[in-house]
């Protein structure tokens, strides 16, 4: 098991998924019931009191082992995205695959008739 360091993104305000586990001068580990049954990414998350994204691990406790030096680590570091940027991100993605979607659909139906 090993601690993933991310880039310091802000997250997308998907609290729906993620709930607090350790919460420590603001720094939040959070956990998310999915993505532990699913084993395809860390179920564990590491967020700054700004809401930026630092790191992910398979477990609270190596997380929570880790917290202080890692909030003294990603203290002095700026964030890779802003908020804006990553909710921006989101946005295109959703609208890519809604057209996609679209098209496929009338495509469908085109082929139907």
């Amino acid at each position: 098991m090993a601690i993933r360091r991310l880039y310091g993104t802000e997250t997308a305000d998907a609290a729906v998924f993620w709930s607090d586990c350790v919460n420590r001068n603001g720094w939040r580990i959070q956990y998310n019931q999915t993505l532990e049954a699913t084993r395809i990414l860390k179920p564990y998350r590491l967020l700054d009191p700004k809401g930026n994204l630092w790191a992910s691990s398979d477990t609270l406790s190596e997380m929570a082992d880790a917290l202080p030096e890692l909030a003294v680590v990603f203290t002095e570091k700026e964030p890779l995205f802003s908020s804006d940027e990553v909710k921006g991100f989101v946005k295109s993605v959703v609208a890519a695959a809604a057209t996609a979607l679209t098209a496929a659909a009338a495509d469908s139906i085109k082929s139907h008739k």
